[in-house]
């Protein structure tokens, strides 16, 4: 499988709430352009529903494309967002056993990918080979 196309974030330090959403090498698929590689889009919310439907609906798009993605958000991010994917046609566990979806606790994942304040490459990559 191709590399992911998709990494959600939420905030370097895995805090969750209220903010921003990252979206890196990505945009909502409401947006007419994309970025390049190495850019960085955020999207600001302001309630948790906004934040899972707009998450939600990117996804489908990448999954109905075929593309994998990976999602590191909050416990309670990831336990609303998965109803709403579920919604949408999607099996969860078929996604995730096939690797097209990988979703990441970010509170319980980021403290062991962050180095210096910067995610390192090289654990994330470890990461991603373990999984």
């Amino acid at each position: 499988m191709e590399a992911p196309s998709v990494n959600l974030t939420e905030g370097i330090d895995g805090r969750s709430g209220k903010g921003t959403l990252s979206l890196v090498n990505a945009l909502p698929p409401k947006q007419a352009s994309h970025p390049g590689s190495n850019q960085h889009i955020v999207q600001f919310y302001e309630n948790d529903s906004f934040l899972l439907e707009s998450v939600s609906e990117f996804l489908k798009t990448g999954f109905d494309r075929g593309e994998a993605a990976i999602v590191a958000a909050s416990g309670s991010h990831l336990e609303g967002l998965h109803p709403l994917l579920t919604t949408r046609g999607f099996d969860i566990s078929r996604l995730t056993d096939s690797g097209q979806y990988l979703p990441l606790n970010a509170e319980e994942t980021l403290p062991h990918l962050v180095v210096d304040g910067r995610v390192s490459e090289t654990r994330f990559n470890d990461l991603l080979k373990a999984k």
